[in-house]
């Protein structure tokens, strides 16, 4: 991801470029889904994505913590984000599995029949990245 994210792109055309913003960007939906997906076991501290939060939770001001009035916000929007590269990677791989199916001879129509649809992709995802111990999830930062 650093190299894509160092690399010169005023020199490329347009499809180029193109091909590289997405590389980038699928990077980086990729690193953040890695920090989602750390299993908790007995040290919390291990979860750069946990610590971040505990980070965001400080009160500068008064050397302590922010009152939940003020985090619960910052907490509900973790969770919105995370619900969004949820369901973008489900829009990835559908896209990816479309193109591959029309590589394999089918047309646009009959790919994207047989395409994995959004709803199941995201069923796929969130057990791993957004279920918590409770609904049967492991010890995930979500916790």
């Amino acid at each position: 991801m650093q190299t894509l994210a160092r690399r010169q792109t005023t020199t490329l055309d347009k499809g180029a470029r193109r091909t590289y913003e997405e590389e980038l960007e699928w990077s980086i939906v990729l690193f953040w889904a890695s920090m989602l997906d750390q299993e908790l076991l007995d040290d919390e501290f291990q979860s750069g994505f946990l610590s971040a939060v505990a980070v965001l939770g400080l009160d500068t001001e008064d050397a302590g913590w922010v009152s939940v009035f003020n985090f619960t916000p910052k907490l509900a929007a973790i969770v919105t984000i995370c619900k969004a590269l949820v369901v973008f990677m489900a829009y990835k791989q559908r896209q990816d599995d479309i193109d591959r199916l029309k590589k394999e001879g089918l047309g646009e129509t009959e790919a994207q029949k047989e395409a994995v649809s959004i709803v199941e992709g995201v069923h796929d995802v969130v057990p791993r990245l957004l279920y918590l111990q409770v609904y049967g999830g492991l010890g995930f930062p979500e916790d």
